[in-house]
């Protein structure tokens, strides 16, 4: 999915996709307070996923409810989990989201919302999280919701270095396997040669003792057939 597509996905009915910088942005931090509305989703493009500053003074400029689509130009193993958390706990949001997105400068997305109260956590016990204020709760919150996707980016990636590393061995294997096999050849074949040539040397050797004459006549030819030139005995 694209960015755009992305951001007009997380916007609620009612709302506008909001770009956090353009010529109808007289802010130079991002749009002004009273150019966003609560159901609205403002995109922000990040240069730095770890230069987290334009996210915090934009956090400071949006209403509560309003989201925050943040474009991170790294991988999700790459993503700051500690720098990002901070800002969005600084500037009372809730990490929503981490996608990936169809951009190759900024493959990744995250989704903030604006929220003074603290985050529901669906997959935590019904009493949620006892004696934390809401700071607290939204920084567990967002370290589970990035933690958990860098964790299972870095598994991904480790199990496709490992599935290459097989597959690498498998080929290894069968390239020993195929040497081993030509070698073993290479020795039958040299065998067969050695004995081929004792073969002729030995005949033409008990020719010459049979009829000396015509054996030594035959002798050099026997000899080239063995492999030795004649001038070599």
């Amino acid at each position: 999915m694209r960015p755009l597509e992305l951001a007009a996905a997380a916007t609620r009915p009612g709302g506008r996709t909001v770009a956090a910088t353009g010529s109808d942005d007289p802010s130079p931090n991002g749009p002004e307070k009273s150019h966003v509305g609560p159901l609205d989703t403002v995109v922000l493009a990040l240069d730095d996923a770890a230069a987290t500053e334009p996210l915090a003074a934009l956090l400071g400029t949006v209403p509560d409810g309003a989201r925050v689509l943040v474009l991170l130009p790294c991988a999700v193993v790459e993503i700051p989990v500690g720098r990002l958390v901070d800002t969005a706990v600084r500037g009372a949001s809730s990490v929503a989201a981490v996608v990936p997105v169809d951009d190759r400068s900024h493959p990744v997305a995250l989704l903030l919302e604006r929220s003074r109260s603290a985050p529901s956590v669906t997959w935590l016990p019904s009493r949620g999280f006892v004696d934390l204020d809401a700071d607290q709760s939204r920084r567990l919150a967002a370290e589970l919701v990035l933690g958990g996707a860098t964790a299972r980016a870095q598994a991904m990636a480790d199990a496709a270095r490992i599935e290459v590393l097989r597959r690498r061995a498998v080929a290894a294997e069968a390239d020993v396997a195929r040497l081993t096999e030509v070698a073993a050849r290479l020795r039958d074949a040299a065998e067969r040669l050695r004995t081929s040539r004792s073969y002729e040397v030995g005949q033409a050797l008990a020719e010459v003792r049979k009829a000396p004459f015509s054996g030594a006549v035959k002798l050099p030819g026997r000899l080239r057939r063995a492999g030795r030139p004649a001038s070599g005995r």
